[in-house]
Parts: C-alpha cells; sequence; structure tokens
C-alpha cells in the first residue's frame, strides 16, 4: 500500500459508531438477515474463487497438479488452524442470521462512542 503524503490539512476523524446494525430494511427480519448473509457469502465466495484461479495458475506453472492437491492430507496444526478460520467465517457469514432487528430503518439513528 502507498501512502500519499500532503502539505494540505486533513479533517478526518474516527467513524462513529451507530445502531445500525439492529435495523429492519425489508419489512422483515428474517429477509433482512437472509439478504445480509447473502450479500457477505457472495463477496467471501467470488474473492476466494478469483485467488483459487491465480493459485491454480501459479502451481500449474511451477508443475504441481491437481491430483497432487487432491491427495493431500493436511497436518494436525493445519487442521486445527483452519478450524479457526472457519468457525470465523461462519460468524461473519452467518452471523447475521442471529440479528434481532429492533429497529425499523425509518428510524433515527442513535450514536454511540
Amino acid at each position: 500500500m502507498v501512502e500519499i503524503k500532503s502539505k494540505r490539512p486533513t479533517y478526518t476523524v474516527d467513524a462513529i459508531k451507530s445502531d445500525i446494525g439492529n435495523s429492519l430494511f425489508l419489512g422483515n427480519p428474517v429477509l433482512d438477515n437472509v439478504v445480509a448473509c447473502l450479500i457477505s457469502l457472495s463477496g467471501d465466495v467470488w474473492a476466494t474463487k478469483r485467488r483459487m484461479k491465480v493459485l491454480e495458475s501459479l502451481l500449474a506453472k511451477q508443475g504441481i497438479t491437481q491430483e497432487m492437491v487432491e491427495k493431500y492430507r493436511p497436518t494436525e496444526q493445519e487442521v486445527a488452524a483452519w478450524e479457526v478460520e472457519r468457525d470465523a467465517f461462519v460468524e461473519s457469514s452467518l452471523g447475521n442470521l442471529g440479528n434481532d432487528a429492533t429497529r425499523p430503518a425509518s428510524a433515527g439513528f442513535i450514536t454511540r462512542g
């Protein structure tokens, strides 16, 4: 990442937290939660597919075949680390299903400092 240095003053501040996470946009909290999950999963799936395409191309150029990938068996440490990552993925992608959506989207938002 390239840091851009400027002599001009900036006027940015840290983001102000609000209660938008509990808002109701589509009239039904279950529908809101499913749409939030779908959007999260779609972004993750596309990012993963694109990264896999890059990795597959690089591996093929280095002589790593699909058969070699299919036969790979992870170590116990890898399995443990992958389980932690899996749990984080499930929370980030499906965690919205547990949102109570207690505030209608038309309500004013409360900021929290």
